[in-house]
């Protein structure tokens, strides 16, 4: 566990900070582009250890495609749950929400292919 220490801090503070953006009209301009930056921040260090994973043994392997299939469906899901309440409440969509669900399944599409092929 104390490995995975530094990973789970970077997650909590990327969380944390995500509540701010939940109603950022409350903070100043130069306040909110601090947390923009600081955000970003965290988002790259965050993506450093997915790049920085050594190959395991089959169980540490199978591990981490257990932990990926949940992040994605649980992106997904949040995604499709909000493109239909956004439908429910205001009769659209945001083009965000749709382009996000889009970017995550052709990419777990090109994924899989270009994985097929490499490997």
């Amino acid at each position: 566990m104390k490995e995975y220490l530094s990973e789970i801090f970077i997650a909590v503070l990327l969380v944390l900070i995500t509540f701010v953006f939940i109603n950022p009209y409350w903070m100043p301009m130069g306040m909110l582009s601090t947390a923009l930056l600081i955000f970003a921040g965290l988002f790259v260090a965050f993506t450093v250890f997915f790049w920085r994973e050594k190959k395991g043994d089959e169980r540490e392997i199978y591990l981490r495609n257990i932990a990926g299939r949940l992040g994605y469906l649980a992106g997904a899901l949040v995604l499709v749950v909000g493109i239909i309440c956004e439908i429910v409440k205001n009769n659209m969509v945001n083009k965000w929400i749709i382009g996000a669900l889009i970017a995550m399944i052709v990419a777990k599409i090109a994924g899989f292919v270009w994985a097929r092929k490499r490997y």
